[in-house]
């Protein structure tokens, strides 16, 4: 718990902008950590959050509104570098990958790809299952959203000033939208966070407190002294190179993974690492699939009767009436898949989490025979019958 409490002070100083690349750094370092420690119950989202953590720290994020820039009292309004070019190339990385990946498959580019993601009642809140009913509506949102993807480049990199944030906001739209109609974890938030930058000067000028110490005052001012220190030539001349060459191995990194992915075809045997590659964003490429799964989780008592463990459908095998009712969060979502896999080949996972269920199972009362993992495996419903499902036994490990 200390950890946690520690980590959210120092990203509360990285919010306010206080020591932001020392914050930032250590942010990131307790953010890896702790994906390191729990993998099983990560998606995109995450993988995307690291990223731009570690590209933004090549930038100066301390630079205006922080309490940095009221410390030095020097506030620069341009800013250009490598990891500038970095930052604003992510975001369209992202984009383009993907708009090539979803090219490969069948349903986005004709249409009726939203459809078919949303027609998964285990990922889509009640918004989107409600905008099933409009198929009008899902193709134009669709080919909207895959013209955004197919033309990030030149909606992001070639336009400028009110064209720009015209642009900018149409994707924080289209973020908000898949928000509050997909249950996918963070990745509306991250991509959010990423085409802030596209957002032109003007904009933020408008904005009620775009002067910073006058908005703060003198009260506020007083904690935050200004170091009456300007900024140092000879400082700047020291670590201009060594954060240049920073910033070129990422774009680097960025461009050619981005690239490899997008070819299909292997990086060099040093490079060809899952660790390495983090620029394959596929999310619901080429295609969303056709079908969907949900867990049920049951134990069987001595005498044959059997109790649900896993809080939601209970030991019904029926279909789940709606994403809440098969998975609390997107988090069990995930981590029932990763047991999944594990049990697939017989990992360590499958072995923890059946021990798990047999504890858990225990205070329900009766003699615990063996807990046994199900995946329920249905097609989704478009133009068609709706379908029965078919279970999978996936795991069935004895608790004696």
């Amino acid at each position: 718990a200390g950890l946690f409490v520690f980590a959210a002070v120092v990203a509360v100083a990285f919010l306010l902008g206080y020591r932001t690349r020392l914050v930032g750094a250590i942010s990131l370092l307790l953010l890896v950590s702790l994906h390191v420690r729990y993998p099983m119950v990560l998606n995109g989202g995450d993988r995307l959050l690291r990223v731009l953590l570690l590209v933004a720290l090549l930038t100066p994020l301390g630079e205006r509104w922080s309490v940095d820039a009221l410390r030095r009292g020097d506030i620069r309004r341009r800013v250009a570098s490598v990891g500038t070019v970095a930052l604003l190339c992510q975001p369209v990385v992202v984009f383009t990958t993907n708009a090539v990946e979803k090219h490969r498959g069948e349903h986005w580019y004709a249409g009726d790809g939203l459809e078919l993601a949303l027609s998964d009642p285990t990922m889509t809140t009640e918004l989107g299952a409600q905008l099933l009913a409009y198929p009008p509506l899902l193709t134009a949102l669709n080919y909207a959203w895959v013209a955004l993807l197919a033309g990030a480049a030149g909606f992001l990199l070639l336009t400028v000033g009110r064209l720009r944030t015209l642009a900018a906001l149409a994707y924080l739209g289209a973020f908000v939208g898949i928000g509050l109609s997909l249950s996918v974890g963070l990745f509306p938030f991250a991509l959010a966070a990423s085409v802030l930058p596209f957002v032109a000067t003007p904009f933020w000028d408008r904005l009620p407190g775009s002067d910073l110490r006058a908005c703060l005052g003198s009260h506020l001012v007083r904690f935050v002294p200004s170091t009456g220190r300007p900024r140092s030539p000879l400082d700047a001349s020291r670590a201009r190179p060594i954060a240049t060459a920073l910033s070129v191995v990422v774009l680097a990194w960025m461009l050619g993974f981005a690239g490899v992915d997008v070819a299909g075809v292997d990086p060099p045997e040093p490079l060809d690492s899952e660790h390495l590659d983090q620029q394959d964003w596929g999310l619901y490429a080429p295609d969303p699939a056709e079908s969907y799964s949900w867990h049920v989780v049951v134990a069987e008592r001595e005498d044959g009767s059997t109790v649900g463990l896993d809080g939601g459908s209970g030991s019904s095998f029926d279909r789940p009436p709606d994403a809440s009712a098969a998975y609390e969060t997107f988090r069990h979502r995930r981590f029932a898949s990763a047991v999944d896999g594990s049990a697939r080949v017989d990992g360590p996972l499958a072995d923890r989490y059946a021990e798990w269920g047999c504890e858990r199972a225990m205070p329900t009362g009766g003699d615990i025979e063996s807990v046994a993992v199900y995946r329920l495996h249905r097609s989704k419903r478009i133009d068609g019958d709706d379908t029965n499902p078919q279970r999978v036994t996936i795991l069935d490990r004895a608790c004696r």
